[in-house]
């Protein structure tokens, strides 16, 4: 995205919510893929979900299969591959949750063939390739997995006592950063986030923070992502962090403690952080449905803000960064390609005054 947040005029998305001679494409999730430069997004047609790819120009690549795997509850590409990795659910006596591979052509790699997880009901599932492997996660259980036969990591044993993860990411010395409801808490309305260890094992050295979402609020999603300078920014639809007041976003501290220098006054008032992307320099992208975002902006003043913002490394608006009137309804992704590039997915009509059916990239050079 350049820094004045004009759209990447050249980008024209064939794929849109609604029926089509394709389908009925719905919101699922985008991933970068640089491999080939793609854009890797999933819809439904009514019966399966599908796996696209799209060309720079946002044209469907026709060369790509785009199978069909039933439910997808998550998935990630593999980087430099064009290989993705999929939670796909279905039913057999009760739920389960395969985890499939597919290839750059979309076939399915018959050579990775994980077990199958099974649950008694549905669960929230996240999934995330890191290296030669695959972290997965549904509902409470945590499993690594070999990226090339699919094999689980018996070394991996995970610690913890959630009922539901939400949020997986792996910090560069192997910690596993994993935020979720606690079991016998009420999904949505109230997180945990917690490091595990390379090994699974709970890391005590870091407090575990408590996200509430109050009694009041509907609850809604929570993500997390490591930074290199070792903290975690963190986005939700939360209103306290340990009984403190902090609004929807907020900065970690290596040792679990909210970094209250970079958090103070951070918030997204009455509003919904549903996606998050960490830059090289430590700056944040924000998205999801809110007006305003940063610990200096107040919630009747300064800058506007529609559902996409960067934050600085200290918390506050990067005010460079302005994508005008933004999209008009919640973004629900975001996606960052090598070339700087970010793909925006969501529920809108509209980005910065312009027609755009729920999806657009935005071009830059800043990152």
């Amino acid at each position: 995205m350049h820094p004045d947040g004009q759209l990447d005029s050249n980008f024209a998305p064939s794929i849109t919510h609604g029926c089509t001679a394709n389908g009925c494409f719905g919101f699922r999730d985008s991933v970068a893929d640089d491999s080939k430069g793609a854009i890797v997004v999933t819809s439904h047609d009514g019966e399966n979900s599908l796996i696209h790819t799209l060309l720079e120009s946002g044209a469907v690549d026709s060369t790509y299969k785009r199978p069909g795997v039933g439910s997808i509850a998550a998935f990630d590409t593999v980087p430099g591959a064009g290989e993705v990795v999929v939670i796909r659910d279905f039913f057999a006596g009760r739920i389960r949750h395969s985890i499939e591979k597919y290839d750059t052509n979309g076939e399915r790699d018959s050579t990775f063939r994980p077990r199958p997880i099974g649950s008694d009901s549905s669960h929230l599932s996240t999934i995330k390739v890191i290296g030669n492997q695959v972290y997965v996660a549904v509902g409470p259980v945590i499993k690594r997995l070999n990226l090339n036969d699919g094999s689980e990591d018996d070394t991996f044993i995970a610690e913890h006592d959630l009922g539901n993860i939400h949020s997986l990411s792996v910090e560069q010395n192997g910690d596993v950063v994993v935020g979720g409801s606690p079991r016998g808490v009420t999904p949505y309305l109230d997180y945990v986030l917690l490091k595990l260890k390379e090994n699974g094992n709970a890391k005590s050295e870091f407090s575990d923070l408590s996200f509430d979402f109050g009694e009041e609020e509907l609850g809604g999603g929570f993500t997390a992502l490591p930074l290199s300078d070792g903290r975690i920014f963190v986005g939700g639809n939360f209103n306290k962090v340990n009984n403190r007041a902090t609004l929807g976003m907020g900065f970690v501290k290596s040792d679990g403690q909210l970094d209250e220098s970079s958090t103070t006054g951070v918030g997204v008032p009455l509003s919904d952080v549903t996606a998050i992307e960490t830059l090289a320099d430590d700056s944040v992208l924000v998205a999801g449905n809110f007006s305003v975002a940063g610990r200096d902006i107040a919630e009747s003043a300064g800058p506007y803000r529609r559902n996409l913002a960067r934050l600085l490394p200290d918390g506050s608006l990067d005010r460079s960064f302005d994508a005008g009137t933004g999209a008009q309804g919640s973004i629900h992704s975001i996606s960052l390609q090598s070339t700087g590039k970010i793909i925006v997915l969501g529920e809108f009509a509209t980005f910065n005054d312009s027609s755009y059916s729920n999806l657009v990239q935005r071009g830059g050079s800043k990152w």
